[in-house]
């Protein structure tokens, strides 16, 4: 099985972590979000493991997040960045 990590949850990477959630060949290890808004919440409603950046984890103090992005990058098989550029 491989292990993918999603980079982003806007338009297009919510997109490609849903449709690849049920690949049985694949497992979505977790998302990466760089702002802590709304759309934190509906990664996690949506069942995926939130993962931010290390020197940004106290500005996710109100949600579950996982962990930092710098301690998911090893565990994982491929990396899809979906996220703005500049993140």
């Amino acid at each position: 099985m491989k292990k993918v990590f999603v980079n982003g949850y806007g338009s297009i990477g919510n997109r490609i972590a849903k449709f690849i959630k049920d690949d049985s060949d694949i497992n979505v290890i977790g998302i990466g979000k760089h702002s802590a808004n709304d759309n934190v919440q509906h990664v996690i409603n949506d069942g995926f493991s939130v993962y931010v950046p290390e020197n940004k984890i106290d500005g996710f103090k109100n949600y579950d997040i996982s962990g930092s992005i710098e301690s998911v990058l090893d565990d994982c098989d491929l990396v899809i960045d979906a996220s703005p550029g500049g993140n």
